[in-house]
């Protein structure tokens, strides 16, 4: 089965190609999120197939507060600092994401505005998983 066609979903951002290069780091970190539980090697080297790879320099906005959410990503390596407008209108960090963590995913499933913002802490090496 051939994956789907790509499209960059990250401005700014050049793809890296499919995951599938990166199955045995995925496998490493995935341990403890929940949405890949039960997942056999196999499915997630087929999983990775539909997954588009991104590298983000320190700084980048990868996910905008506000904005529709298409995608989810799994962060393979690097941090991600996750910051939300309070009611003074300034930016807050509420939390820090590193490798194996997952962001975005409530966006696809709810079809919500997206929470909060995701900026590149450092460099980071992301799997985008569309809808």
């Amino acid at each position: 089965m051939n994956a789907p066609p790509r499209k960059t979903h990250i401005a700014n951002l050049e793809p890296l190609g499919d995951a599938a290069p990166f199955v045995l780091r995925i496998l490493e970190i995935m341990g403890p999120i929940n949405l890949f539980e039960g997942f056999e090697k196999e499915e997630v080297e087929q999983l990775s197939k539909y997954m588009t790879c991104y590298h983000a320099p320190e700084g980048t906005e990868i996910i905008r507060e506000g904005d529709t959410g298409d995608f989810l990503l799994l962060i393979i390596e690097g941090n991600i600092e996750i910051v939300k407008i309070g009611s003074n209108g300034l930016p807050s960090r509420v939390g820090m994401a590193g490798p194996g963590k997952t962001l975005g995913e409530m966006s696809v499933i709810d079809g919500e505005p997206r929470f909060a913002s995701c900026i590149a802490d450092s460099e980071v090496l992301m799997a985008v998983l569309d809808r």
